[in-house]
């Protein structure tokens, strides 16, 4: 049976592997009702896996139930053409953040979307989802850390 899941508290991630087994992190849950999507339509096979990343409560509704509720309510109906409308969205801006922004401006943009997950998330994840290796992420952090201590020192 298939289920809708909502997070209640914790965080989750979305992954998928890669045609040669990497792991790449597709996206984050952590707001309390965030809905825990494995795909973009109620009742079509996982696109992508979840994984709880801290411990998590999570409400498992019954996607019967809740496309019964839709066709009998439709005030719901607005409301999941709204969650469906956000998550467009944020899936826009994470590509146009992946094709036009540098690596140190992809975690910089992390750092502001995203404050929440950075002492949260294990920086193998933070990296898979910005498209860089944790090297990487971790010369960008030193980069940034020296980089504040520089203004610091001047101010």
């Amino acid at each position: 049976m298939n289920y809708i899941n909502v997070l209640l508290s914790g965080v989750l991630r979305g992954f998928l592997i890669d045609k040669n087994g990497k792991d790449i992190t597709d996206c984050f849950a952590f707001r309390t009702g965030e809905i825990a999507a494995p795909c973009h339509s109620l009742d079509k096979p996982a696109q992508i896996s979840i994984e709880a990343i801290t411990p998590c409560e999570v409400l498992k509704i019954p996607a019967g139930v809740v496309w019964k509720l839709l066709e009998e309510r439709t005030e719901l109906v607005q409301l999941y053409n709204q969650y469906l409308v956000q998550a467009l969205e944020r899936h826009w801006e994470i590509k146009m953040i992946m094709y036009q922004y540098s690596a140190m401006q992809r975690y910089q943009w992390f750092l502001k979307r995203y404050p929440e997950l950075c002492k949260t998330v294990n920086s193998r994840h933070i990296a898979s989802f910005l498209g860089i290796t944790p090297v990487t992420l971790s010369r960008l952090r030193t980069k940034l850390k020296n980089d504040q201590l520089a203004i610091s020192d001047h101010c």
